[in-house]
């Protein structure tokens, strides 16, 4: 049975307080990247992908395909997937400057699989968590002289300096 791209796209676009945005979403066969040289941080023309956004943000709107999962190892990946194109969305809504593509992929790389990690276990702390990260975002964009880095970034950044080392062995 085919996994519920709209319940899955809605559940995050709530998380992450994208109301004001519409996003449609629909399951494809085979998703290929549709560009010619997009530059740094984009596939190659013609490579496989699990999942592809194109943004309006003007129109506060945009579309998500998810390649169709076949075998279980894709059904296991799918809802990262979704996770990871509704979250291209949240970037869009909050980009400053300094943005890339690669910035984003950066943070959303390791924050979608810990959010969709967290659904598993716990939807409700997978949508305060997701709430949490679009709010700091949201901050940072509002902030009355905004950061150089983008908030998307910033919170990564900021997370990766609270972690602690464990000591070294033999340490007293």
């Amino acid at each position: 049975m085919l996994p519920n791209l709209a319940a899955e796209v809605a559940f995050w676009q709530k998380a992450f307080g994208l109301d004001d945005w519409t996003i449609e979403a629909r399951h494809v066969e085979d998703l290929r990247y549709p560009c010619n040289d997009a530059g740094a941080g984009y596939p190659a023309k013609g490579e496989r992908m699990a999942g592809l956004c194109t943004v309006d943000r003007n129109a506060r709107s945009a579309r998500i395909a998810v390649r169709r999962p076949r075998t279980m190892r894709q059904l296991r990946e799918w809802p990262e997937a979704v996770c990871h194109e509704v979250m291209h969305v949240l970037g869009a809504a909050y980009r400053m400057a300094g943005w890339s593509i690669e910035k984003e992929h950066l943070v959303i790389n390791i924050v979608a699989p810990m959010l969709v990690k967290a659904k598993r276990k716990d939807p409700a702390l997978a949508a305060r968590t997701a709430g949490l990260f679009a709010e700091t975002c949201r901050r940072c964009v509002a902030a009355p002289s905004p950061p150089t880095v983008s908030p998307i970034i910033a919170e990564a950044e900021r997370a990766a300096a609270m972690s602690v080392s464990p000591p070294a062995c033999g340490a007293r």
